[in-house]
């Protein structure tokens, strides 16, 4: 009988998925283009541990062989990885690269993943194993990027999505936090006010279809609105042309400046 999903502590989960990104998996050259075009310099791509996805049963096997120390000690409870008759095992993972979702304190707590073939289940998926024995949910956690900017920031940007957000914070030098989904967005507010005691303004940057899915735009409004109840200042941001999301404009205007200084 399949237990209950649980998640291990925060610790654990930390210790066990930055081995997994630092240690056991690499990232092959297909995957560090795609980050390269996205606007990640070699140094941000390093720095954040992006990693490809195992895609072979066999690899996934020698993915979680790597990690049974680390996930017996502490009885599981590692998103993406469960036990199957008696041995650890990984979760199956479309090909696509791995982005680490960070807490305010830079421990690593769940892996999102760009996938190179999206079909019916998107683009991003959450590297989980919640329906399995010894597995856990990724609780799509909240993605704080560029920290070293945050603690004594008096402004930073939300956005949707764990890539997105550190393509703009490399590209702005603002500290950013990336939501799972635009819906995905309740308890930011207060735990922004008990973490960050110098913020005072937060900029909301979701994408173009703000303006166009109803179902967006009220998801804004009600973020704006526990922003405002915690008693941060509060601003949408826009951006002139065609780019779908904060992070497009960035970085055309970046190309846009290269070309002029060429």
């Amino acid at each position: 009988m399949t237990r209950e999903p649980h998640r291990a502590p925060a610790d654990t989960i930390n210790g066990v998925l930055t081995r997994l990104v630092c240690d056991v998996l690499t990232l092959r050259p297909e995957h560090r283009m795609k980050l390269l075009a996205r606007g990640l310099s070699d140094a941000d791509i390093k720095r954040l541990r992006c990693v490809s996805a195992p895609d072979t049963r066999a690899e996934r096997r020698r993915t979680a062989d790597a990690l049974v120390p680390y996930l017996e000690a502490f009885g599981g409870g590692v998103p993406g990885f469960y036990r199957d008759r008696g041995r650890w095992q990984m979760v199956y993972r479309p090909p696509g690269f791995f982005v680490a979702a960070r807490d305010e304190h830079g421990c690593v707590q769940a892996l999102a993943q760009r996938v190179d073939d999206p079909e019916d289940g998107g683009k991003y998926l959450w590297l989980s194993s919640a329906d399995r024995d010894g597995g856990a949910s990724s609780g799509a956690p909240f993605h704080f990027a560029n920290r070293s900017a945050m603690w004594g920031a008096d402004e930073l940007l939300v956005t949707e999505g764990t890539l997105k957000a550190d393509v703009i914070a490399s590209l702005s030098g603002l500290p950013v936090v990336g939501v799972a989904r635009v819906n995905n967005t309740r308890g930011l507010a207060t735990r922004l006010r008990a973490n960050l005691p110098s913020l005072r303004r937060v900029v909301v940057a979701f994408d173009r279809d703000v303006l166009t899915k109803p179902q967006v735009a009220a998801a804004l409004d009600r973020l704006v609105a526990h922003l405002e109840a915690e008693r941060f200042r509060v601003r949408v941001r826009t951006w002139p042309g065609e780019s779908k999301g904060f992070d497009d404009y960035l970085l055309s205007q970046l190309r846009v400046q290269e070309v002029k200084a060429a």
